[in-house]
């Protein structure tokens, strides 16, 4: 393809010419993160589930040979891989969650792919939590917070913890927030009209409700967002769920997700809980390819584009991948793909994406000629 001609939506020729790097001893790759140099870090585990992968590509797609062993690097966890997730350090460095019994096992590497051994037990915490079961739950997202710690989530928990690993007194209760309905995600940003307060924001799913809800960083609830403190998505006509968070660079909150019955969903508050697409409303449904639709990723740039990410079921011709642009006000964007969206046969799944340097990247599964991993980066 003369590169001329590429639009947005396209993968993007600077990547694995052109194509998504593939990975066939994997069904999939669960969850990518930036890395410094714009590159990119993914996990993954062979068919078996006995053996667990960190790899980090360059930026054209190619593996960093002076990331482990060309690139890759077989990773120690107590449990299986479940649900993980990963989230960049400003030093270069990356965090591992996942799920472990009733608990959380967090693990934490260097720029080089090393176990930081400054943080818990060789680079390892384990974190108890008395949840309740989190059947619906997209796993546990990671939260920065401005002291250097974090926030991470499971079930209808948050626990907080210091750089070191230690649980943090200071938030909630002893460390634990504990909420009406199973976490979805949490994200930390900026409380408007406050250059240095940040606060936490977190969807929460219960079988009456879906809630975006605003808490200092503390844990005690924002009573001023929203009403008392969180906005609940109503009507419901079925089960929500709000798999992802962003904040707009003017600190709106954006959250996609799904109906039970496979719509696509994208809610936009203003940074005081307001519903904050342009015709008043705050939530809009989608089906791109006329059939159900997962959202499980949003990112959003500093043009104030909403990229979304996800899965579309195709009935009995199985799932497709999802990606789609829409403009500030909620409108899907004619300049991306078909008409706002690209829809992949050939792709399976997208189970994580974020934006770097103007660009897509996404992770998940291709399924044609045959089922593996996969990440890829796409023009935006």
């Amino acid at each position: 393809m003369n590169s001329a001609t590429l639009n947005a939506g396209d993968f993007d020729e600077g990547f694995n010419n052109g194509s998504p790097v593939m990975f066939n001893t994997a069904r999939e790759v669960w969850a990518i993160c930036p890395a410094p140099g714009n590159k990119t870090i993914g996990v993954y585990n062979d068919p078996d589930a006995v053996h667990f992968w960190m790899v980090r590509l360059n930026e054209d797609g190619t593996f960093d040979d002076s990331f482990g062993e060309g690139g890759h690097r077989k990773i120690r966890l107590s449990g299986p891989l479940i649900n993980p997730r990963l989230h960049q350090l400003p030093e270069g460095g990356c965090l591992l969650v996942s799920a472990f019994g009733t608990g959380l096992e967090v693990a934490r590497f260097r720029a080089d792919g090393t176990d930081d051994d400054t943080f818990g037990e060789q680079g390892r915490v384990t974190i108890p939590m008395a949840a309740q079961p989190d059947a619906g739950s997209g796993g546990s997202r990671v939260a920065l917070l401005p002291s250097g710690g974090y926030l991470v989530h499971r079930s209808n928990m948050i626990a907080a913890l210091s750089d070191t690993g230690s649980i943090d007194i200071h938030f909630g209760t002893g460390g634990y927030l504990q909420l009406e309905g199973v976490v979805q995600d949490i994200a930390v940003g900026r409380k408007p009209g406050e250059q240095d307060i940040s606060r936490l924001i977190v969807s929460h799913t219960h079988s009456d409700f879906c809630r975006l809800s605003a808490f200092d960083l503390e844990g005690r609830i924002e009573e001023s967002f929203a009403q008392d403190g969180s906005y609940t998505l109503s009507p419901l006509r079925e089960l929500a769920f709000l798999r992802s968070l962003a904040f707009t660079p003017s600190d709106e909150i954006v959250a996609v997700g799904f109906f039970n019955v496979r719509v696509g969903l994208i809610v936009k508050l203003d940074g005081f809980g307001n519903p904050g697409f342009a015709d008043g409303t705050a939530v809009i449904e989608v089906l791109p390819s006329g059939t159900g639709c997962e959202l499980r990723s949003v990112s959003v740039g500093l043009d104030h584009l909403i990229v979304v990410a996800g899965v579309s079921h195709g009935g009995a011709a199985g799932t497709f991948a999802v990606q789609g642009r829409f403009t500030p006000t909620g409108v899907a964007d004619e300049h991306f793909g078909d008409g706002g969206w690209v829809v992949s046969s050939q792709q399976g799944s997208v189970l994580d994406a974020f934006q770097q340097g103007g660009k897509l990247v996404v992770a998940g599964s291709f399924r044609e000629p045959e089922r593996a991993g996969m990440i890829g980066r796409f023009l935006l």
